[in-house]
């Protein structure tokens, strides 16, 4: 049974550094279309928003529409945001 706990730990300790990695990554990519005009905010270390209206969580590339009260999920951060806002100013 001890055994089992360890391999269990040794999981839960490797996804913890997975999830940090896709953070800190997709984390970057999204700071990066603030060159091109997109309002920012980090509500938490998980949660951001974008132009007053989509929040985001990038650990597992889900969304929540404000406006619409639309959720999903997404692949590539960037492409979705542009794709989002697309005719829109940003």
């Amino acid at each position: 049974m001890g055994d089992m706990r360890e391999v269990w730990d040794n999981y839960k300790g490797t996804q913890v550094l997975r999830r940090e990695k896709r953070l800190k990554l997709r984390t970057l990519q999204l700071m990066g279309l603030l060159k091109e005009g997109f309002n920012i905010v980090g509500l938490s270390p998980y949660q951001f928003r974008v132009n007053d209206r989509l929040d985001l969580w990038l650990i597992h590339n889900r969304y929540h529409d404000i406006e619409t009260g639309r959720r999903g999920g997404f692949k590539d951060v960037v492409s979705f945001i542009k794709s989002f806002f697309k005719g829109d100013k940003a």
